[in-house]
């Protein structure tokens, strides 16, 4: 699956998308709605909690248990999500 630009299949692409993550809030923390850690973890498990009704949203039907590009998706939807 791609997540933001990268395709995740593995753990060395999960590795590059937190990189990528990083990388954009230094250059970018405007763009970010939850700019502490704390705010950030915070909002990483609402989404977690909430995860059924994004697949569901996207047509997509809900991962029985995580994969790389599921974890991509949580660590990424945790930059916008209050």
């Amino acid at each position: 699956m791609n997540v933001d630009g990268i395709d995740i299949r593995s753990r060395s692409d999960l590795a590059k998308l937190v990189e990528k993550l990083a990388n954009d809030f230094k250059a970018n923390p405007e763009l970010w709605e939850n700019k502490t850690v704390d705010d950030y973890l915070e909002a990483l498990g609402r989404w977690i909690e909430d995860m059924d009704g994004y697949y569901a949203n996207i047509g997509v039907e809900m991962p029985s248990s995580p994969t790389w590009s599921v974890v991509a998706d949580m660590l990424l939807a945790a930059k916008f999500y209050e």
